[in-house]
Formats: C-alpha cells, sequence, structure tokens
C-alpha cells in the first residue's frame, strides 16, 4: 500500500467531506487498531497477586 504525505489536518478534513457511511467505516478500522495495540497498564495486571510479601 502506498504512503500518502498527508498532515493530519488534510486527514481530518477529507474524512469530515464523506458521507456517514464513510465516517463510520474509518471510524472502526481506526477503532479496531487502537485496541490491538499493548496496553502497557495490563502487562502489570496481576502481577503480584502470589506475592505473600506484597500487600
Amino acid at each position: 500500500m502506498p504512503t500518502l504525505d498527508l498532515t493530519v489536518e488534510q486527514v481530518i478534513m477529507l474524512v469530515q467531506q464523506l458521507p456517514l457511511e464513510g465516517k463510520k467505516a474509518v471510524f472502526k478500522v481506526l477503532q479496531k487498531e487502537l485496541m490491538n495495540q499493548e496496553n502497557p497498564w495490563l502487562k502489570l495486571a496481576g502481577k503480584y497477586q502470589d506475592d505473600p510479601q506484597f500487600d
């Protein structure tokens, strides 16, 4: 896929010009991409649950 040299402002302007269904499609793709990123806080969840010295 070719990379375009666009600014964030230009991308926002282009998305604003889309019909509602197009905006929803862009939102779904972005939401899926953001959800797939690792959350560093979730890596620590439960790390010390079996440690008797950690209260």
